[in-house]
């Protein structure tokens, strides 16, 4: 039965009902890093201060959790990947653990900056969708990282982003998100750094990303084109004029 509140307005009562309080965690997410570090739920349970029922409902996505609880889960397994004798690194936020449109965008973003895309493709309810399929603006025989990308090809995208130039960071994001929820436009601000010469190239980029269930299904990528490839060819950063364009 649903909970209802009271709330006054001209001396008038009016019900409504509570706003539901976290999130739901996407099933399998989990399940998939405690494989991986060979970590039990009871262990988990102990250094989280939860009960053991508490790490199932995460695992299988049966009830809202706290957001915040989510954070701990992620902190603790990115400690004991760090810690332990693990050939993998973690760098997981809580956005790895939601099923929701600004969840999957965030880790979209944070696996580009952090050049490991496996994290989109984790456990049995994965960010994104096997076959993903992603569209970066340009021509590859100017931008080594543009062209269209499927399935795990991805990572050959971003591995030739960071080997053809450093990305120093991520910033300004914006997100816009349908009625739908099948597609979040984000919008970010740039900055890569030419590893000879350290000049540094702040511009926009605009990523549409196209979901299914909760999904990835499709990214399209656009930016100056024409500024990048001079970034690229050149080693200088373009010049201020050209920026306020790229703008």
């Amino acid at each position: 039965m649903a909970k209802w509140q009271a709330r006054h307005i001209s001396s008038e009562k009016i019900w409504m009902p509570r706003k539901p309080v976290g999130v739901f965690a996407a099933p399998g997410q989990l399940t998939r890093y405690l494989d991986q570090l060979d970590l039990s739920r009871k262990d988990l349970s102990e250094m989280l201060e939860v009960s053991v029922r508490t790490v199932h409902n995460i695992e299988h996505g049966r009830h809202r959790v706290d957001r915040r609880l989510l954070k701990r889960v992620a902190d603790v397994l990115n400690r004991v990947a760090r810690e332990g004798n693990f050939s993998v690194s973690l760098a997981l936020t809580e956005d790895n653990f939601v099923r929701d449109p600004d969840a999957a965008a965030n880790v979209f973003l944070r696996s580009i900056l952090i050049n490991d895309c496996r994290m989109l493709f984790a456990g049995e309810t994965s960010i994104a969708v096997p076959d993903l399929r992603w569209c970066a603006a340009g021509q590859q025989d100017a931008i080594p990282f543009a062209g269209q990308y499927q399935g795990k090809k991805v990572f050959q995208l971003i591995e030739n982003l960071h080997s053809s130039v450093k990305l120093d960071g991520i910033e300004g994001v914006e997100f816009l998100r349908n009625a739908a929820d099948t597609m979040v436009v984000v919008r970010a601000i740039c900055s890569f750094k030419q590893r000879e010469s350290e000049a540094v190239f702040r511009f926009k980029s605009f990523s549409e990303l196209h979901l299914k269930g909760g999904q990835l299904t499709f990214v399209d990528t656009v930016y100056n084109e024409t500024l990048m490839k001079e970034f690229l060819l050149s080693g200088a950063a373009p010049k201020l004029r050209k920026f306020h364009e790229s703008d």
